[in-house]
């Protein structure tokens, strides 16, 4: 397929790429993997493709397995039959309708690294629309054995304040953050990098200050369905359907006769009209 390579001059950070890159696509849809990752078969994109069928379905996270960790398939459907709806996606495999995820504000560039889909996710959830559990074909997942500890660390536990400050409503907010501190520290002594711990929590509170004209929280009974969906692994649409603000008008479901249509074109114009494939440099 026809390829653009967007270069940047300078490291911006892997969430305002993921934002440019969205913003670059043409396609409706943007289906993205890490540079560490790839496509087990020529399937998965069209596979993906045919989950984004429900009016309510924003995103879709891709099946993915962390090959150098075992085997297992991570945020797939665990059934057939229906729509089964996740809290988040992985940011090394998801697709996204381009116009909810514009309009809902993208990932949200303060926080640099780790966190982004969280956040995003429950700002879609509280526009009306939901991360469907995708059965494609799965995405795998090459680790790099050196990544870097203490900055996922430091912006790890940053991120985990940070969430609470834009997204949480009073009273949950300060409690939420009391927790991810507890949390954190414990967490810290539990694989012996406290003092990084430490570092990316008094980081979360200072971009708190910074950032305290920005706190926009979701309505409570988003917040409360985002804890309910916390417990569980997953839930029917169907259940859940009605707990749902009514979603903002902005897309329509691929059809199946469009679906029907991309399939039948033309090798070479069906890559013209395929959806944006990305994955997001490094900086």
């Amino acid at each position: 397929p026809t390829v653009i390579v967007h270069r940047s001059a300078q490291r911006r950070g892997l969430v305002v790429q993921r934002n440019l890159g969205v913003r670059l696509a043409a396609a409706p849809v943007v289906v993205s993997i890490d540079d560490d990752a790839i496509f087990s078969t020529s399937h998965t994109v069209e596979q993906t493709l045919s989950e984004l069928d429900h009016p309510r379905v924003g995103a879709v996270a891709i099946p993915l397995v962390d090959v150098a960790r075992s085997s297992a398939i991570q945020q797939h459907s665990p059934s057939h039959n229906g729509i089964h709806v996740a809290l988040t996606f992985r940011g090394g495999a998801f697709a996204v309708r381009r116009d909810v995820f514009l309009a809902v504000g993208g990932f949200r560039e303060v926080i640099v690294h780790q966190g982004e889909e969280r956040d995003y996710c429950i700002r879609m959830l509280a526009a009306g629309f939901v991360i469907r559990l995708g059965r494609a074909d799965p995405v795998h997942h090459f680790e790099s054995a050196r990544r870097d500890r203490r900055r996922m660390d430091l912006y790890g536990r940053r991120n985990d304040i940070l969430y609470s400050w834009h997204n949480e409503p009073f009273p949950y907010a300060p409690l939420r953050m009391a927790e991810m501190t507890v949390k954190g520290i414990g967490w810290g002594f539990k694989v012996g990098r406290p003092l990084s711990m430490l570092h990316g929590l008094a980081m979360g509170y200072r971009a708190c200050w910074a950032e305290r004209g920005q706190r926009a929280p979701v309505p409570h009974e988003i917040a409360r369905l985002a804890r309910k969906q916390r417990k569980g692994r997953s839930r029917p649409l169907a259940e859940m359907e009605a707990e749902l603000p009514q979603a903002i008008g902005l897309v329509q479901p691929m059809s199946a006769s469009r679906r029907g249509e991309f399939r039948s074109l033309s090798p070479g114009a069906r890559r013209a009209r395929q959806p944006a494939v990305r994955r997001p440099p490094s900086g």
